[in-house]
């Protein structure tokens, strides 16, 4: 099982935010790299041989934490996602530190260097789309007709059939974890992988997160390099059809201080389906 991966030598926290408490997990010695997103889901996705290389960090972000119902949805914005993650990189008592974020995630990761250029030394955006959602869902739709094979997309076609014909289930936040899990023809280079062990025990707080996706509605990544110097990797997998590579070509002549890495064989989750490629790769660009 995945928590099975934990080290004995973790340890936890807490910050408190309005309305709830974000929390993070500790594992590993060496270097500091701070993953966001969630304490629960994220160090389930990455391998032994990265906690023992390096010091770990996984960071709730508010839509996978465990808030009250007065926590104010005027506040899921890009200041106070970053405000959040400078209480955790200052509670977890690292002045600089490399910052990682997967998918949406790493949007976040890149507006939190932003705001905070002197606490992030190296920035690791894993699958994380250049652009907003509707550039990013056309591409998608493209990149699915070009590459995707038929039983792939046939099995994508009877999951979502069988999905539908269950209809909900108890709570919101399985409804968002049935469909994720239905959907893995687009987000694994398996595509029968079930996620579902993943998702055991993290808090998802359903009610925020149609405004977590509306802060990139209209997104476009941009940074200058003068107020942002941190070095910037991005990975990307070949068989992601939810963040498809081929968004990133587009974008690269606009983007300073960029190394991007495709990893061959794999979907939205190169930490988990490649790590003989992803960790080898990681930390030789920390060691730089």
């Amino acid at each position: 099982m995945p928590d099975e991966q934990r080290r004995n030598d973790s340890r936890e926290g807490q910050v408190g935010i309005p309305g709830g408490e974000l929390r993070f997990l500790v594992e590993g010695a060496g270097p500091a790299l701070l993953v966001i997103g969630s304490s629960v889901y994220y160090p389930r996705t990455f391998s032994l041989r990265l906690k023992r290389a390096l010091t770990m960090i996984h960071a709730d972000l508010p839509h996978f934490s465990k808030l009250g119902p007065d926590f104010p949805l005027s506040h899921v914005n890009l200041d106070f996602y970053a405000d959040c993650i400078e209480r955790i990189r200052a509670a977890s008592g690292h002045d600089r530190l490399a910052v990682a974020g997967h998918s949406h995630h790493g949007n976040v990761a890149l507006e939190y260097a932003k705001r905070f250029p002197d606490r992030v030394s190296r920035l690791i955006l894993i699958n994380s789309p250049p652009v907003g959602v509707r550039d990013t869902l056309a591409a998608a739709e493209r990149f699915w007709a070009e590459h995707a094979t038929s039983y792939r997309r046939n099995l994508l076609a009877e999951r979502r059939a069988a999905l539908s014909a269950r209809g909900s289930v108890a709570t919101s936040g399985q409804n968002f974890v049935a469909q994720y899990v239905a959907d893995a023809p687009l987000y694994w280079y398996r595509p029968r992988f079930d996620a579902t062990p993943l998702w055991h025990g993290v808090p998802i707080a359903t009610r925020i997160l149609p405004a977590f996706r509306a802060m990139f509605s209209q997104y476009t990544m941009s940074w200058d390099v003068g107020a942002m110097p941190a070095p910037v990797l991005v990975i990307t997998g070949t068989h992601d059809f939810a963040v498809p590579p081929s968004l990133w070509a587009p974008q690269l002549a606009g983007l300073p201080n960029l190394s991007l890495c495709q990893i061959e064989r794999c979907g939205h989750t190169p930490q988990l389906e490649r790590p003989n490629a992803f960790d080898p790769l990681i930390l030789s660009w920390l060691r730089q």
